[in-house]
């Protein structure tokens, strides 16, 4: 994935939906160094677990090298709960604005209804002029429009 341009990010180990500084810092290093092992690139970016976090988190995970990544609230697709193909295309289609990042799930148990969403979704948002770009891009592009 690395070597095809895909943005590789932490986001822990074990996916704890409740832990404390200490462990998360200890999930986050588990996760970078098993990352660096196959790939030799070293993620900066970190998505909490269902997007929950504390001041402390944040401030321990900016403090280890990271930026926090979210994405748009409003385009959680909700994929995970296999909602089926035409809901997970409408979240996306209905709510998707320039500048938004989309919340997809690729691991876990069956992904088909994804994989057949996104052959809807990817052809519809470039003929609307859309353009896909990693996080680093948008963060880029953001920064660049706010000159």
């Amino acid at each position: 994935m690395y070597e095809e341009g895909h943005e590789i990010a932490n986001h822990t180990y074990t996916h704890p939906l409740k832990t404390n500084v200490p462990n998360l810092i200890k999930e986050i290093k588990q996760t970078h160094d098993t990352i660096y092992s196959i790939s030799g690139y070293s993620p900066i970016l970190f998505r909490p677990v269902e997007g929950q976090y504390t001041d402390a988190m944040i401030d321990a995970i900016v403090k280890e090298g990271y930026k926090v990544v979210m994405w748009s609230w409003h385009l959680d697709t909700l994929d995970w709960k296999s909602p089926g193909v035409n809901q997970i295309v409408d979240t996306v289609l209905e709510g998707v604005k320039e500048g938004n990042v989309v919340l997809f799930h690729d691991g876990g148990e069956n992904r088909e209804q994804t994989v057949k969403a996104l052959k809807k979704i990817l052809p519809a948002l470039e003929k609307q002029g859309y353009k896909f770009v990693t996080i680093p891009e948008l963060l880029e592009a953001q920064k660049e429009n706010s000159k």
